[in-house]
């Protein structure tokens, strides 16, 4: 969460994880980012959130969800 807002990290089989982010920012829309690095996007995205958006992200906890379809 940021500002009380909060975003999704999403994972793929090959290996891949996407933040996406759909609030409004500005006068923009939602954000996404995608990487093959768990570690590197949420750095990337808080490097984001403070230059383009003057929001300091201080504390981010992931909760993982798994779902099987039948």
């Amino acid at each position: 969460m940021a500002d009380g807002r909060a975003i999704a990290v999403l994972s793929y089989a090959q290996g891949e994880y996407v933040t996406v982010d759909t609030h409004k920012h500005s006068e923009n829309g939602s954000q996404v980012g995608v990487s093959n690095d768990i570690v590197r996007l949420p750095q990337w995205y808080k490097r984001i959130a403070q230059k383009h958006f003057n929001t300091t992200i201080r504390m981010c906890s992931l909760t993982w969800l798994s779902f099987k379809f039948e």
